[in-house]
């Protein structure tokens, strides 16, 4: 009876297995709070990173797009933007008078030029290095080039040419065709040295000077002038206006070599600063 006394002594109570199972779920549910209060933390830190990382991939993103975009705007300013035009000379031009004036005119301006065998003969035209930049995956700025034709052309001719042509009544026909060779292509033609046959049948003293052809030994001037037919002032006008109204082709009379090499420069420069001026003129609409 005793032993068995003492063997329910030993035995522990019901009420301290229920505090002891009350307590041990206490500790699991505390430890399964903290749990979650640490994976949410966890989560919450990780998101903090996350947000931080793609704020800081915004920052640079932008701040490489603002650099592309001012490295483009700077590619097209003027000055900066004759780096990257190259003037395409067709060999014709240089065995001319005015050639070397042509040379001469382009490297005062640093400008590129290639002298070449153009489609149309004694014509000019100019490619451009189109440069693009863009951020890559390594935010960085990167450049990628290309060429491009412009579509302007210049076609320079003596003015003999261009008087029997219009004599032929053939200019306008001719320049058209010329533009079925060239399509997407805006054509100005150059009329060198004109002015010099207008003086020359002009001058007061043109009958006594062809009195005495038989006479004195005319230099290679005076011969191209009186084997060229008569073209009027008049009659020249108007076959250059048909040519503006029916072919869509400008024209510039130019005299000198020295002005012909300025105008193929400053030509040169327009083309050149087209970009520039177009970003400009968006701007301010």
């Amino acid at each position: 009876m005793r032993e068995a006394m003492q063997g329910r002594d030993q035995l522990p109570s019901i009420g301290n297995v229920l505090a002891e199972d009350c307590s041990e779920k206490g500790q699991k549910k505390q430890r399964a709070k903290k749990s979650v209060i640490g994976i949410e933390k966890e989560g919450k830190r990780a998101e903090r990173m996350k947000n931080r990382a793609m704020m800081k991939a915004e920052q640079a993103q932008k701040k490489a797009l603002k650099m592309a975009a001012a490295e483009a705007y700077r590619c097209k300013k003027p000055g900066e933007c004759l780096k990257y035009i190259q003037v395409c000379l067709d060999q014709q031009l240089l065995t001319a008078e005015y050639g070397g004036e042509i040379l001469v005119s382009l490297q005062s301006a640093e400008m590129q030029y290639n002298i070449q065998s153009n489609l149309v003969p004694c014509s000019i035209f100019w490619t451009r290095e189109v440069q693009e930049h863009f951020v890559g995956e390594d935010m960085e700025v990167h450049v990628r080039s290309r060429k491009e034709e412009e579509e302007e052309i210049l076609i320079v001719w003596h003015w003999e040419k261009v008087m029997r042509l219009i004599h032929a009544v053939d200019l306008t026909n001719h320049i058209q065709s010329l533009q079925l060779t060239l399509p997407g292509k805006k054509l100005t033609l150059v009329v060198y040295g004109v002015e010099q046959y207008f003086r020359y049948h002009n001058s007061s003293k043109r009958q006594e000077v062809r009195a005495k052809v038989g006479k004195l030994k005319t230099s290679k001037k005076t011969e191209n002038f009186e084997n060229t037919p008569r073209i009027s002032r008049d009659k020249f006008d108007t076959a250059l206006t048909e040519l503006q109204l029916f072919a869509d082709c400008s024209h510039r009379l130019v005299e000198k070599p020295h002005d012909l090499g300025t105008f193929i420069r400053q030509f040169s420069k327009a083309i050149a600063e087209v970009p520039f001026k177009l970003v400009k003129y968006f701007y301010w609409m």
